[in-house]
């Protein structure tokens, strides 16, 4: 995988040097918190729900939702040291604290059948082909029966410029399974059902979607 490759991941933007800009790649980039927002607003939490930010990053995401619901259960978990030191940063200096986990590639630190909502945000693309499959099946053993997954991530190109942009951007991350349409039926294989892909953000690199399936048992 190369020695800047964390196992089953690539670090925030490819290189670990880079990773201190990332906030600002996105929030400048990619309309960061307008899709963030959309994401929470189509998860319907509700009070007193446990929520994962799976591959919370530097915790934009984590702060939202702490701050939309102060009740609520709500962790982070992620591969990356150095991000999730980052993420400890910026809540400390809000005054929050948030359970941040590390994950080591193989096994969510979480009991099985825990959380009523995991949400993932732009996080899904950085896996390699081989080890999302495996993370989804992590990812529904953690999730209650009835629970559900929400990922706002890259989508199948719907137009000319996504397609120039996407077939860039494919060299250096492996976005394949996102811009073939193949998350769905990875959800399928790992268990999932009620799979759908709802709205379509366009962004300077691409479109996005939010994927969401549900584990019924």
């Amino acid at each position: 995988m190369g020695n800047n490759v964390n196992k089953g991941f690539i670090p925030a933007l490819k290189y670990k040097c880079l990773t201190k800009y990332f906030d600002l790649f996105l929030s400048v980039l990619m309309r960061e918190y307008k899709i963030k927002n959309e994401l929470i607003k189509y998860a319907g939490i509700n009070n007193n729900e446990k929520i994962l930010d799976f591959g919370c990053g530097t915790g934009t995401l984590l702060l939202m939702l702490k701050s939309y619901y102060p009740n609520n259960e709500i962790n982070g978990v992620d591969i990356d040291k150095d991000v999730l030191t980052l993420a400890n940063d910026k809540l400390f200096s809000k005054g929050l604290s948030i359970p941040l986990s590390i994950y080591d590639g193989e096994n969510l630190p979480y009991e099985s059948n825990y959380f009523d909502k995991i949400l993932s945000s732009l996080v899904i693309h950085h896996i390699y082909p081989e080890d999302k499959l495996r993370i989804f099946n992590e990812n529904r053993r953690i999730l209650k029966p009835g629970g559900n997954i929400f990922i706002l991530d890259f989508a199948k190109p719907k137009d000319f410029y996504s397609k120039i942009i996407v077939s860039i951007l494919k060299r250096f991350e492996p976005i394949d399974d996102n811009i073939e349409g193949n998350i769905p039926d990875l959800l399928r294989k790992a268990g999932f059902t009620n799979i759908s892909e709802n709205f379509y953000f366009r962004t300077l690199f691409g479109g996005l979607t939010i994927y969401r399936a549900s584990k019924l048992i």
